[in-house]
């Protein structure tokens, strides 16, 4: 079947029958914008259209009749055989870009990277191996470059983290200073001070304890958005517990009561998890209405995810801040009304995003809110572990 198929396709199909069933075949190929090369179940070429001849440097004569696997680097030729026929009986499918690239090799000696896309074509008097061959030089250029941008972000976000815990450390320490001596000095010289004076050591010391309060959620915040998500298969409700068991001190001064429906079992980052709900129930018994804090935790399940909902009976929210709470440092209320940094929403938003997922809010003034955080199934990359939360604050 070793012919050519250019301008004298129609002469040679006279002087070998076997060519016939190409010869119509041969203008559509040269359609095609891409390299198109039909193989016998010999490996050798039978037709190239126009664009393999400019991709691989070579005239219609230097193709056709050669072994389809010179065209390829000696060290690949076995597996592109073995792609090619696809085992003893069947020659392979294979769809473009399937796969690992080849090493392609010009008549010139030039090496280039190819993706390749191997089909049969059936002519009637036999069939042929269609090979789509796509020149991937800068596909795979630009993979490198990502790749290479890809590392250098991740050393960035290393050498943030280690710069926000060197930094939170360093600015801890004289935090505790003023909030040790200052209460010291609350304790034992009140009752000697005026009025304005012990005003300003409680601006002093209450001063002390927000931005310690502070630091400490910006590194969570930082950790939240460079530390790898580590999905394990979690028992949601026992999670629940774990954080309940936290906060008994929150939820006994409030008053608040949580309830929960059925929580399945869940695969997510245990730690980041145990975050999310650790927040949502504290921004619910924060933003508390007159009422105690009633708060409501269920998850429904179907074939995309879970989607986990925290309920309360708070003040509610309006909707045209349902975008700003998520921000960082974007409060509704001010710090004096309303303990917290304005951090905690915008952590959950981060653990939920980096879970491939999505965190929303309905709510309206008076009626509390229902955060809703989506987590889509993914393949477990941990084994189960038993953790603790981190000891973030929440917003």
């Amino acid at each position: 079947m070793a012919s050519q198929l250019g301008d004298d396709a129609s002469g040679r199909a006279a002087a070998n029958p076997e060519v016939a069933g190409l010869a119509p075949i041969a203008t559509v190929l040269d359609a095609v914008p891409s390299a198109v090369l039909l193989v016998d179940d010999e490996g050798r070429i039978v037709h190239a259209n126009h664009h393999a001849h400019e991709l691989f440097a070579a005239s219609a004569r230097e193709l056709v009749g050669r072994s389809v696997e010179d065209l390829v680097m000696p060290s690949a030729r076995e597996q592109h055989a073995m792609l090619r026929r696809g085992g003893p009986d069947a020659p392979a499918r294979r769809k473009m870009a399937a796969g690992r690239f080849l090493e392609a090799r010009r008549l010139d000696g030039t090496v280039f990277p190819a993706t390749i896309g191997l089909d049969r074509l059936d002519l009637g008097r036999g069939a042929v191996t269609l090979a789509s061959v796509v020149d991937a030089t800068d596909f795979v250029a630009q993979q490198r470059l990502l790749a290479d941008r890809t590392r250098a972000l991740e050393r960035s976000n290393r050498d943030l983290e280690q710069y926000a815990f060197v930094a939170s450390h360093e600015i801890q320490e004289p935090l505790r200073s003023i909030r040790a001596f200052g209460g010291r000095l609350r304790d034992e010289c009140e009752g000697d001070l005026t009025p304005q004076a012990r005003q300003w050591l409680r601006y002093i010391v209450d001063g002390g304890e927000r931005l310690s309060a502070l630091v400490q959620d910006l590194l969570a915040y930082s950790r939240s958005r460079t530390r790898p998500v580590v999905r394990s298969e979690l028992d949601a409700a026992e999670l629940l517990s774990e954080v309940e068991r936290s906060l008994q001190v929150l939820v006994g001064d409030s008053g608040a009561v949580i309830t929960a429906g059925p929580l399945p079992r869940v695969v997510a980052d245990r730690r980041q998890l145990q975050q999310l709900l650790q927040n949502l129930l504290v921004n619910a018994i924060r933003y508390r209405a007159d009422a105690p804090p009633r708060i409501h935790v269920a998850c429904e399940t179907d074939d995309a995810g879970w989607t986990f909902s925290v309920q309360d009976n708070g003040v509610g929210i309006e909707p045209r801040h349902f975008d700003r709470i998520f921000a960082p440092f974007k409060r509704l209320h001010r710090a004096s009304e309303v303990e917290g940094s304005g951090i905690g929403l915008a952590l959950c938003r981060n653990i939920v995003e980096r879970h491939g997922g999505r965190l929303w809010v309905e709510s309206s003034p008076g009626a509390g809110s229902t955060f809703h955080a989506f987590f889509p199934r993914a393949e477990v990359t941990a084994p189960p572990v038993e953790g603790t939360n981190d000891g973030a604050r929440s917003d």
